[in-house]
This record gives C-alpha cells, sequence and structure tokens, in this order.
C-alpha cells in the first residue's frame, strides 16, 4: 500500500493478480496523494473487504486504458473504492477512460466501482459488464457531494457527471436499485454519443430504477444512445 503526503502517484503496465487485503484495498491501498493516476495496468481477482482490487484516496484520480476483472470485496467497490483526500477541495474529480470492468462483485454497493463525493466524474469509452452488486450500482455507485456540512468542514455540491462517448453497460446486476448506475443527489448526468445500456434483470426485480437510478437528475440522451432492457 502507498501512504503518503506527496503530489502525484503514477502506476503504469503493471499487473497485480490474486492479492488479498484485510482492510481496504485488496492489491493496493493509496492514501493522501494529491493525484493518482494507473494507466495500462491490469487487475485481476484480488480481494479486499473494501475495494476488491483497490482503495484510492486522492483529490484526482485518472484511470486509463487498464482492466479490472473477477475481484471482489466483502462491503463496497467490487474493484475499486475512492474517495477524495482530506481536506475537500472544490475540483475533485474523477476520470475512468477506456477501462474494462468484467465480473467485479461487491457484497454491498458498487458492483464495478464504488465512487464518493467527487465534484466532477466522467467515464468514456468504458465497457462494464456482468459486475454485480448485492444491494445498488450493478455497475457504478456513485455518492456526490451533496449541499450539507460533513467531516470536511465545509459545503461542497457534485458538478456533472458524463457518461462520454463508446461506453457500454451490459448485463450487470443489482438486486436493490440501479442496474448500471446508482446515483444521490446529481445535478446533470449526461449519457453522450452512443452510450449503450443492456441488461437481462427485470425491472420487477427491483425496488427502484432498473437502469439507471438517481435523485434530483438531468439525463439527456444524445447521438445514437441505446438503452435496451430486455428479459432473460
Amino acid at each position: 500500500g502507498y501512504n503518503s503526503g506527496f503530489n502525484l502517484i503514477e502506476i503504469s503496465a503493471c499487473s497485480f493478480k490474486h492479492n488479498m487485503g484485510k482492510n481496504e484495498g485488496g492489491a493496493m491501498c493509496i492514501n493522501f496523494f494529491h493525484t493518482s493516476i494507473i494507466t495500462d495496468c491490469n487487475f485481476q481477482a484480488n480481494h479486499g473487504n473494501e475495494g476488491g482490487a483497490a482503495r484510492i484516496y486522492t483529490h484526482i484520480v485518472n484511470l486509463i486504458n487498464s482492466s479490472f476483472t473477477t475481484n471482489w470485496c466483502d462491503k463496497r467497490g467490487g474493484a475499486i473504492i475512492t474517495t477524495p483526500s482530506f481536506p475537500k477541495e472544490s475540483k475533485d474529480g474523477m476520470t475512468i477512460q477506456d477501462c474494462i470492468f468484467m465480473n467485479n462483485t461487491s457484497h454491498q454497493d458498487g458492483g464495478g466501482i464504488h465512487i464518493g463525493h467527487f465534484n466532477e466524474l466522467y467515464i468514456v469509452g468504458t465497457l462494464f459488464e456482468f459486475n454485480i452488486a448485492i444491494k445498488s450500482g450493478g455497475a457504478v455507485y456513485h455518492a456526490p457531494g451533496q449541499e450539507t456540512t460533513d467531516r470536511y468542514q465545509g459545503k461542497y455540491r457534485v458538478v456533472k457527471v458524463v457518461l462520454g462517448q463508446g461506453n457500454i453497460f451490459i448485463h450487470n446486476t443489482a438486486h436493490e436499485q440501479g442496474i448500471n448506475l446508482f446515483s444521490w443527489i446529481l445535478h446533470i448526468c449526461l449519457f453522450l454519443s452512443g452510450a449503450f445500456l443492456r441488461n437481462s434483470l427485470l425491472p420487477s426485480q427491483l425496488k427502484w430504477g432498473f437502469l439507471v437510478h438517481t435523485y434530483k437528475w438531468i439525463i439527456l440522451l444524445r447521438q445514437n444512445s441505446i438503452i435496451l432492457s430486455i428479459s432473460p
């Protein structure tokens, strides 16, 4: 695990397989850096209490061209759980670009990834397939900043969530809310340019939000976005 007060950590062209963490992050736990960049990495068959493959605790998180397969956790974040560092900043943000999240499992929320309290979230060109959450957010559980005062000692709110070009959400499962995406109190949720969502779990098997479940949301579908819901 990495635990530091430095500004930047970069991890590239590495493989993390069959690791186990008793607490946070099966393969790695990154704490208190300002920015973390993970590029061209492979996380496979790792197990952690929270964050099957990784726990990332930085202001800026960039995941690029990396794969997360068959990871699992006992609580939140089948592959990854991530939140901004302390103290909270106004420009916290996370980007997931050209990644694969496949066959990851969370015994609570966020089968693929559990994301907390970032002001901006961008997901582009990423595949989420066969991820499972026993509770909510089969592919992605997003718990953005709410307009409240909390342990960060200040007010914060989510700015935007952008699901960009080339994302595919297919055959993800959640037993409570949001097969693909579960999000609390977000202001803008964009499906842009060819977002494709398809699942095989019947709507009657969920409490709320078949494909996407949000509160106080705006959803814009643009440029050949496709949403398909089919029975098994």
